[in-house]
C-alpha cells in the first residue's frame, strides 16, 4: 500500500472495521437486553451423556456459547472453557489482522499457528477430564456449578 492509492485503502480498511462494529454492537446490546431465554433442552441430548453417565468432549459447548452472547463470561467457562478460549484466539487474531492492514504492514499481525490448534485440543480434552472426574468421582455436575456460581455471584435461584 504504497502511493495515492495508499491512505485510500488505509480509509476504506477503517471504515468497513468501523461498520463491522456498528453492526455487532446493537446485536450484543439486544442479546444483553432482552431477555433471550430459550429452553435449556433446545438441542438434542448428548448421546454418550445419556447412554454412559459420562460427559463427552463436546458436552456444554452450546449453553457456553450462549452464556458468552449474555456476556456471562464465568459462566461460559464453567459449561465449556474452550468456547472462551477460542473467543480469545479469534479476537486476538481478528485485532492483529486489522491492526497490520490499517498500519500498512508495519505491525506484523499474528497468524495462527499449530501450537494454537494443540492448546485449543488440551483444552477440550482437559476440560471433559475435570468434567467426568467432578461428575463420577465427587457427583458435581457442571449443572451444580453454575447453579452455585448463579447463587454465589449473581444471587439468582435458577439456572
Amino acid at each position: 500500500m504504497t502511493g495515492m492509492h495508499g491512505s485510500t485503502d488505509k480509509k476504506m480498511i477503517k471504515g468497513r472495521l468501523i461498520s463491522a462494529a456498528l453492526y455487532l454492537i446493537p446485536f450484543f446490546i439486544l442479546i444483553n437486553c432482552l431477555d433471550i431465554s430459550l429452553p435449556e433442552n433446545i438441542s438434542p441430548p448428548c448421546l454418550l451423556r445419556t447412554i454412559t453417565g459420562w460427559y463427552c468432549p463436546g458436552c456444554g459447548g452450546t449453553r457456553a456459547v450462549r452464556s458468552l452472547l449474555r456476556g456471562d463470561i464465568l459462566i461460559s467457562l464453567v459449561w465449556h472453557p474452550v468456547v472462551v478460549s477460542a473467543s480469545c484466539f479469534f479476537w486476538i487474531y481478528l485485532l492483529s489482522f486489522a491492526v497490520g492492514r490499517i498500519s500498512g504492514g508495519r505491525i506484523k499481525e499474528i497468524k495462527p499457528r499449530l501450537w494454537h490448534f494443540y492448546v485449543i485440543i488440551g483444552i477440550i480434552l482437559l476440560s471433559c477430564v475435570i468434567k467426568n472426574i467432578l461428575l463420577q468421582g465427587f457427583n458435581i455436575s457442571t449443572e451444580l456449578m453454575v447453579e452455585k456460581i448463579m447463587l454465589l455471584f449473581y444471587n439468582v435461584q435458577q439456572v
